[in-house]
């Protein structure tokens, strides 16, 4: 009974409990005795009856049911042993070979590299990794048309070979899934090359017969990069002689403007003397209110007598006519100069002065660094080649598929390409060496037989008449 007792107040302690916990928990609508009951009939009515449909069509060997009531440690025992019965394949699994024991370092030869990769995480006591076609490069960059060395802390094993990947993108990538980049035709180089040789060297006919092959373009450079690098250049200097004329235009405005300041200016003042000048006659008159009759008669008798004009008045007259004339020459000075302000133009004489220095200047015009701007036509045309080349055959690399021919060997440009990371997988340099260069030119000569021919009969006619001479 004392028991009973304690587990009746265990219980209801414990009931107690579970009421004050719901007080402070949320619940939802979902977890209602009627809304459950509600979706657990919509199941039955909308779902279960379509669901049993597809299961009866279902391949019976290839279906496998399980009761959701039971743990799921035994579910997934259950289903393991069904697909043990289905005869499936176990998928190829990557393997990291990295080992915390023995450090690797980048500069480890290949050979030596593999060695030890080889005997990393092996899944049989005599069976190691073999190394695969691809050897260091990274498989995942030759697929972007970029040869880069894989680095020994992102090393996989994949179908009982060995992967180098270049970074850890690369290794993500590979990891997430690999087949991309291993199926024909990898590995196929990207196909950038650059060739160079002498005249007559035979570099255009491999270029053409290398770009046959590997289902390339040649990009001359003498046809594709210099044509457009002239053209910038002319737009160049176009745009310098319009810059030129337009500062120029403004430059001759100023001055014309400055001019018609300065002479405004002098009319005012002129203006202002003169009004000095009449304010000082006027005041030499006397300005007293009580006048004497006599003078006030004397005045009224000259206002209405004929008498002609004395010679000190003339003089003032013809002072006021000079000004005014004056006057009228400055400001019909300053309205030519109004109008010679607007007409300024391009062939306006001062500007085409100005225009002819700049194009003196401009003949000897280049850019600041003309190597950069060959590099960033040649990266311009390179994208392009790219593009249009992309589908040259099935699985093809992303970049690549050029081939450049006759680039100048210049140390300035390919300090540019190279910052620029234009460069080429290969490098093919054509010599002659054997009898110093004899074959080439042999070939030289015969391509341009009648014009050595001619040059050497000229030089020995010329000797003969020194000699001549000297007898």
């Amino acid at each position: 009974e004392e028991e009973e007792q304690e587990e009746e107040e265990a219980f209801i302690a414990e009931m107690q409990m579970v009421a004050e916990i719901l007080q402070h928990i949320v619940q939802r609508p979902e977890d209602y005795l009627e809304n459950i009951e509600n979706i657990v009939k919509l199941y039955k009515e909308i779902i279960l009856h379509p669901l049993e449909e597809v299961m009866a069509e279902h391949n019976s060997q290839y279906l496998i049911e399980l009761d959701g009531n039971k743990p799921p440690e035994e579910l997934f025992m259950t289903v393991m042993d069904r697909l043990k019965y289905l005869n499936l394949k176990r998928a190829a699994v990557l393997t990291k070979l990295q080992s915390t024991e023995e450090e690797i370092t980048d500069i480890m030869e290949n050979d030596e590299l593999f060695r030890t990769l080889a005997s990393y995480k092996l899944i049989a006591p005599r069976y190691r990794w073999q190394r695969s076609r691809w050897g260091r490069t990274c498989p995942v960059t030759l697929k972007e048309g970029n040869i880069f060395p894989g680095l020994p802390d992102f090393s996989v094993s994949f179908l009982g070979k060995i992967y180098c990947l270049s970074s850890e993108e690369a290794l993500k990538t590979f990891l997430l899934n690999p087949r991309p980049y291993l199926l024909p035709p990898m590995p196929a180089p990207p196909f950038k090359v650059f060739i160079f040789g002498p005249q007559s060297s035979g570099k255009t006919t491999l270029c053409h017969l290398l770009a046959e092959n590997y289902k390339g373009k040649v990009i001359d450079y003498a046809t594709f990069v210099q044509p457009r690098f002239d053209k910038a250049l002319e737009t160049l200097v176009k745009d310098t002689i319009a810059e030129a004329t337009e500062t120029a235009i403004k430059a001759v405005r100023e001055r014309l403007f400055i001019k018609l300041q300065a002479k405004k200016q002098a009319q005012s003042t002129l203006r202002i003397l003169e009004r000095e000048f009449e304010k000082k006659e006027y005041d030499k008159f006397p300005s007293d209110g009580f006048k004497s009759l006599e003078e006030s008669q004397s005045s009224f008798d000259e206002a209405f007598t004929h008498e002609p004009p004395k010679d000190g008045s003339l003089e003032d007259k013809e002072d006021k006519k000079s000004s005014e004339n004056v006057f009228d020459d400055q400001s019909s000075k300053t309205d030519t100069l109004e109008d010679s302000i607007e007409d300024v133009t391009a062939e306006h004489p001062e500007v085409l002065s100005m225009i002819e220095e700049t194009v003196k200047m401009t003949k000897d015009m280049n850019f600041e660094q003309p190597y950069e701007k060959h590099a960033e036509i040649l990266e311009e045309i390179i994208k392009e080649v790219a593009e249009e080349n992309m589908n040259r055959f099935s699985g093809a690399p992303k970049f690549g598929g050029w081939i450049l021919d006759n680039c100048p060997v210049i140390k300035e440009l390919w300090i540019v390409l190279v910052e620029k990371g234009i460069i080429p997988d290969l490098v093919i340099c054509l010599s002659d060496t054997e009898k110093n260069g004899k074959y080439l030119l042999n070939r030289l000569y015969l391509e341009n037989k009648t014009e050595v021919d001619s040059k050497i009969l000229e030089r020995l006619l010329d000797d003969l008449q020194k000699k001549k001479k000297e007898e």
